[in-house]
């Protein structure tokens, strides 16, 4: 039995289709109100249950006997998203057996793909923790995918520039992931001041509400190297810079399909690979410096972006003998 749970954000389409196509015994549960059209069709069905409590998720559980508890991301803990850490906390205490399997978007694009992992999500993963990376036997997925980017990137303004995305200050990503920023003004203004000559663009996270970037913008106005942006050609700028820095951005592997030099300063898939211009150590400012001298190796880039292609199913048409393996 796989159990799928949901917290009241309602079960995310990437996983949806994953649901209705496993061929294993499978439940349903959410633990609140049910958001969209395709939730509450779940719920309809015999196998669907409602858990609003820990007391009524524990008995649930231990009727439903699941081998198995997928969830979305797992470091959720606000009353927005669901209290995800406590829960299954909880779960893993009670049932020690069973075992989660946890899924969050792709990379190569974020939005239409989706990564399983046994471990955790993002930094938490075991393709985060691992230090290496198998060698795939042809490089022919990258260059697909270079292609595919390239015909995406649209020509940009200006040249000579570092490109720097942001992130969202809530995001698991900030708030679990990046040890060195909490805030993205912060961020914005200690890559002004490492790199006081260079022109560095700043883009907004589209997501973010208007009074951070009302915030941010009136930041980079002050700041005579940095510019700020808000358009949707985060391909293009990135295939133009000159180098991205990031804290540990998706944009980051779509700079390094253009194996562009990137430096980060948080956890995620990239990290201890070689593959990008760490930051662990954030009072080193020569270091930090150095990253303009510093170039990628493009066997070892290609390489690393061939394996995390490998990596994600496909939102609309996902690979079920290879998710299947994933609860054997």
């Amino acid at each position: 039995m796989v159990v799928f749970l949901s917290w009241h954000n309602s079960l995310p389409g990437f996983i949806k289709n994953v649901y209705h196509n496993l061929s294993l015994p499978k439940s349903f549960i959410s633990t609140d109100f049910i958001k969209g059209l395709d939730d509450n069709m779940l719920m309809s069905s015999s196998n669907s249950y409602k858990a609003p409590t820990d007391y009524s998720m524990i008995n649930l559980l231990e009727n439903l006997k699941p081998s198995h508890i997928v969830v979305w991301n797992g470091d959720f803990n606000d009353s927005k998203r669901g209290f995800q850490v406590k829960l299954i906390s909880l779960i893993k205490s009670t049932f020690p057996k069973i075992k989660f399997v946890y899924c969050e978007h792709g990379w190569l694009p974020q939005n239409v793909t989706f990564s399983i992992d046994e471990l955790g999500s993002n930094g938490s993963s075991s393709a985060t923790l691992r230090s290496d990376f198998p060698i795939k036997p042809t490089m022919q997925p990258v260059y697909n995918k270079r292609e595919q980017y390239n015909k995406a990137a649209k020509q940009v303004n200006t040249k000579d520039y570092l490109y720097v995305p942001l992130q969202l200050n809530t995001d698991t990503q900030i708030t679990k992931y990046s040890p060195h920023f909490k805030d993205m003004a912060n961020f914005i203004s200690h890559i002004s001041k490492l790199f006081p000559n260079e022109k560095i663009i700043v883009k907004a996270h589209p997501k973010d509400t208007p009074n951070n970037l009302s915030k941010y913008k009136d930041l980079c106005n002050k700041l005579i190297n940095v510019n700020f942006i808000m358009d949707g050609n985060n391909i293009g700028w990135c295939k133009y810079a000159k180098g991205v820095i990031a804290i540990n951005s998706t944009v980051i592997n779509e700079a390094l399909v253009f194996n562009k030099p990137v430096m980060t300063f948080g956890l995620n898939i990239f990290s201890n690979k070689g593959v990008t211009y760490e930051i662990k150590d954030l009072s080193n400012i020569e270091h930090q410096k150095n990253f303009l001298n510093w170039k990628p190796i493009l066997s070892e880039v290609e390489s690393y972006v061939c394996w995390i292609l490998s990596l994600q199913f496909d939102r609309n048409n996902p690979n079920m003998k290879k998710v299947l393996n994933y609860f054997k």
